[in-house]
């Protein structure tokens, strides 16, 4: 309902899925996630994990590869983990992203290395979706992102040592 005086509707919060989530029979729930899952299989949205692996500092291969089956769709030879140069691991990445014919009705994940602003535009250039992960390489980002979460309860409940969930 909204409240008097105000222009938007309240809506239901973290609590009320906790207990809702607590009262339904959770496999119940997933076999209707999953029936629901493969009954609309290839119309859903894929999704991408890019990451890049160096063996020995001597090989590096970045790849673009499917979340659910692992399957590669893409990848690109690097030749150093780090650093500024063309070969390096996100340059790299975001060249093989820009070389996607079309990442349309897909999102793309990856690592806090990733979390730049030239491989997001890159994604969505291609017509994707991003979700990366952001760390101390970010600064002003991750400062950002926590001050927009501030005082919202977390998705998931935090659990103390040796306390299981109920």
């Amino acid at each position: 309902p909204r409240e008097d005086g105000k222009r938007f509707y309240r809506v239901p919060g973290y609590k009320v899925y906790y207990h809702l989530l607590s009262k339904l029979n959770l496999d119940t729930l997933a076999e209707s996630l999953s029936a629901w899952l493969r009954q609309h299989s290839g119309r859903l949205p894929a999704s991408l994990a890019l990451d890049g692996k160096m063996i020995r500092e001597t090989v590096g291969l970045v790849c673009l590869a499917d979340h659910e089956t692992g399957v590669p769709q893409a990848m690109a030879c690097m030749s150093m983990k780090e650093g500024d140069g063309d070969r390096c691991e996100l340059k790299t990445a975001q060249k093989l992203i820009l070389s996607q014919p079309d990442l349309n009705h897909k999102l793309v994940t990856a690592d806090a290395l990733h979390c730049q602003a030239a491989t997001a535009q890159a994604i969505v250039a291609q017509g994707g979706d991003f979700l990366l992960q952001v760390k101390n390489n970010q600064k002003t980002v991750r400062a950002l992102a926590e001050a927009g979460l501030a005082g919202l309860p977390p998705f998931l409940p935090v659990l103390k040592k040796n306390m299981a969930v109920k």
